[in-house]
């Protein structure tokens, strides 16, 4: 399944089309008198006809719609998709050409909000086969990538169909229990639904009042759990972006990695170590970007969540005839669910507009209250990440200081020290000898531990500057350290032993490096001048071999690694 978004879009706009079809063809009155004696022209049989014909080509369309969800015949339902939508869109826009023609306004006349309906419908219409057709154009190898819904936007699909079919059975099922038109029982069932209660409109008799008990309960529930899935489409969005781009990063490290892998003295192939050292940076450019993605999806909600306040606000102070401040004030009293109930939309283009209005408006409301919990759980993780970042890295300095065993070590000495918390190194080998290093790795999690720390440690080198001198001796000291390492302890391919005295010369000699190097950087930094001697910055490379491999049979070890061993 290939993740995309202009699948999602064009099913939930197929299920709003369905939805403001079937208002325009229930409100069989597109004409209105509003001033006294107040009337309503019914629609004539033939105009009324090809609106049912407009519905069941919706239906169909829902109907595809689902077939390319669960991916049946997913080309053939998508092309039906594009068909159904380009005919209901254009059936749509000739039934409101021609109502408009033989139906001109007058001073007392106006059009209901069925009029308006049929003109959202088709506007939406058109609008998803331009995105259905995009997709399928633009989609490499259309066939094989899916329909590309993801389990959680699959849900949300069918819980936005599943709503908008229970509003319309309850707006005719109040059409006929209450004297209510089907713009008055839509409202109701919406301001009822989405709990804003404006007041100005409740059931008269006691079957509609049992009915709506009911009815709510389920309503309700579909609303609240529809609400929890958009805030998953949310997060899983964000997930998407964050594990493509981690990916990406890894299949470049990966590359890195194997284009620019050593030779070992025998021609095998030893691991590039180095590459590794990047791989927490990395993450952490991945996390920052989440957090700039995550931030301004909370300021792109808000300003959503302004535009769309602003243009309703606009919206009822033109058909309402409101002040600014009275149509600011009833936008955001709807759109809170607050309801107050002192101002209702009453003219036919303010409840049309209405209908669709609040539902969009709420959704946006829940994008922002997604959006803004994303982001403070976002930074909430960052800020206890880093203090757990600072308590990582002062164990870490505290294994390689032996913090705990304080102690004075000469960078010359000869003999190495042990102590409680000395870091045992497994041996890493080439692809061809997997199976010998899963043998011989016994000791994974301390070498990750002593990877950690060393880690920890070069980049608080890499950020000192006081520290510079020191630097460059620790960075001798461990090239000299991998050239032992991977050399020293390679076997052939008939043996998988590890020569044990071998092994403890260089694990004692390892600590001592690290040891006489923290020491050192310890005297540079915080001035501990009685307890370690300071080193020159002058010393070379091969002064340091010769302070740490002190005579030539020290020596011999490293030097006679180069050559291909063997052993019994």
């Amino acid at each position: 399944m290939d993740y995309r978004h202009l699948p999602l879009i064009s099913g939930l706009l197929i299920a709003f089309s369905l939805f403001l079809n079937f208002f325009a063809t229930t409100n069989n009155t597109w004409l209105l008198k509003t001033y006294p004696p107040v009337d309503e022209y019914k629609n004539n049989f033939f105009m009324q006809f090809l609106l049912w014909i407009t519905l069941f080509i919706s239906v169909a369309n829902t109907i595809c719609l689902f077939m390319r969800l669960f991916e049946k015949s997913l080309i053939k339902a998508t092309k039906l998709c594009i068909l159904l939508c380009l005919s209901q869109g254009a059936m749509l826009v000739v039934i409101v050409l021609l109502f408009a023609y033989f139906n001109p306004l007058k001073e007392e006349l106006e059009y209901s909000e069925g009029f308006f309906s049929a003109i959202q419908a088709s506007c939406i219409c058109f609008l998803s086969a331009s995105f259905l057709f995009f997709d399928k154009t633009t989609t490499v190898d259309f066939e094989t990538k899916g329909s590309g819904f993801s389990r959680v936007q699959r849900k949300l699909v069918i819980l936005v169909s599943i709503a908008i079919l229970y509003v319309s059975i309850g707006t005719y099922i109040f059409m006929q229990m209450e004297p209510w038109s089907s713009k008055e029982s839509m409202f109701f069932i919406i301001t009822t639904l989405t709990t804003i209660g404006f007041g100005n409109r409740a059931p008269k008799n006691d079957h509609s009042r049992l009915f709506i008990i009911i009815y709510s309960i389920g309503g309700m529930g579909i609303l609240a759990y529809t609400v929890s899935v958009i805030s998953e489409v949310l997060k899983e969005n964000v997930m998407v972006s964050f594990q493509t781009q981690l990916t990406m990063f890894r299949e470049k490290r990966y590359e890195r990695i194997i284009c620019d892998t050593d030779k070992g003295s025998n021609g095998d192939a030893i691991l590039n170590f180095n590459e590794f050292d990047d791989e927490e940076e990395e993450k952490k450019i991945v996390l920052n970007d989440q957090k700039q993605m995550a931030k301004k999806q909370f300021l792109s909600a808000i300003v959503l969540i302004i535009f769309s306040w602003a243009a309703g606000a606009c919206t009822f102070y033109y058909t309402e005839g409101w002040s600014m401040i009275e149509a600011i004030y009833f936008c955001f009293i709807s759109f809170s669910t607050i309801g107050f109930g002192d101002l209702v939309p009453t003219t036919s283009s303010s409840l049309s507009i209405f209908n669709i209005w609040i539902i969009l408006e709420i959704a946006t409301m829940t994008f922002l209250v997604s959006a803004a919990t994303n982001y403070v759980e976002i930074k909430w993780a960052d800020s206890i990440d880093s203090k757990d970042e600072n308590n990582e890295l002062e164990d870490a300095l505290d294994i390689i200081r032996g913090k705990h065993k304080k102690r004075k070590i000469s960078f010359g000495e000869k003999k190495a020290i042990r102590n409680d918390e000395n870091i045992q190194m497994a041996v890493l080998n080439t692809p061809e000898q997997n199976e010998n290093v899963r043998q011989r790795n016994t000791n994974r999690e301390e070498l990750e531990e002593w990877e950690d720390a060393t880690e920890s440690f070069e980049t608080i080198l890499n950020n000192t500057v006081k520290i510079n001198n020191a630097m460059k001796i620790l960075q001798t000291n461990i090239n000299i350290l991998k050239e032992g390492y991977y050399k020293n302890y390679k076997t052939d391919n008939s043996s998988g032993n590890i020569p044990t005295n071998s092994l403890d010369a260089t694990i004692e000699r390892t600590l001592k490096i690290i040891e006489e190097s923290c020491k050192t950087i310890k005297t540079i930094s915080i001035g501990e001048d009685d307890e370690t001697e300071k080193v020159e910055s002058n010393a070379t490379e091969e002064d340091n071999r010769k302070v740490i491999f002190g005579n030539e049979d020290e020596q011999t070890l490293i030097m006679h690694s180069r050559e291909p061993t063997s052993y019994n």
